[in-house]
């Protein structure tokens, strides 16, 4: 029984990185001939793509790019573990609540060959982690304004949290396409296993 070679949770597409290399074989010489063979990455692939693309997050229009070392994700899937390169965030005070919207980039290692990468976003108000649905909820839960302002200032710290949420995601994505290989799944067998396609 086969499996897709990548697991995406939340991206548009999958983002490929670190997929093996062709390169020529070397005769006893070590001269290139004409035929190829498929090479995986090294270690020194994978730290260069890390260093690369934690510049290309740090450079986000994003007030906040934290990067961060060996954090797996929680609920990785064991067949696709999932390394946590860093979160890029945004904040803002609306009355006396704090709200935030925080994306974490993550790494997933492909069943296969390679990686592809993927996002998580969460949303949070006074540091609290909140479902999109219990925002309002919660702010008015937070907060210490009156009744009305709360109702108000509620509905205001949503909107803005939504808002904020999709360009923080587009963002994550227009970075991930610059760094990546964007592709599509076009077909998957009974078995399990899956055909892409640049996107």
């Amino acid at each position: 029984m086969g499996t897709n070679n990548f697991y995406n949770r939340n991206a548009s597409k999958v983002f490929a990185v670190l997929m093996n290399k062709e390169q020529f074989v070397l005769d006893e010489n070590g001269e290139e001939t004409e035929e190829t063979e498929e090479v995986p990455v090294e270690d020194y692939d994978i730290e260069f793509f890390d260093e690369y693309l934690q510049e290309k997050l740090s450079e986000s229009k994003f007030e906040t790019w934290i990067p961060t070392k060996t954090t797996w994700e929680e609920d990785s899937n064991r067949n696709f573990e999932g390394r946590i390169l860093g979160e890029l965030s945004i904040a803002k005070n609306y009355g006396d609540v704090e709200i935030k919207v925080e994306i974490q980039a993550i790494c997933r290692a492909g069943y296969y060959e390679g990686a592809n990468l993927d996002w998580e976003l969460k949303y949070y108000i006074d540091g609290n982690n909140v479902d999109m649905e219990y925002i309002e909820e919660e702010f008015i839960y937070q907060s210490g304004m009156n009744a009305g302002l709360k109702a108000i200032q509620s509905k205001k710290a949503y909107k803005w949290l939504e808002t904020q949420g999709e360009l923080i995601t587009e963002e994550m994505e227009r970075i991930f396409t610059e760094v990546s290989m964007p592709l599509i799944k076009v077909a998957q067998f009974s078995n399990g296993e899956s055909i892409y396609e640049k996107a």
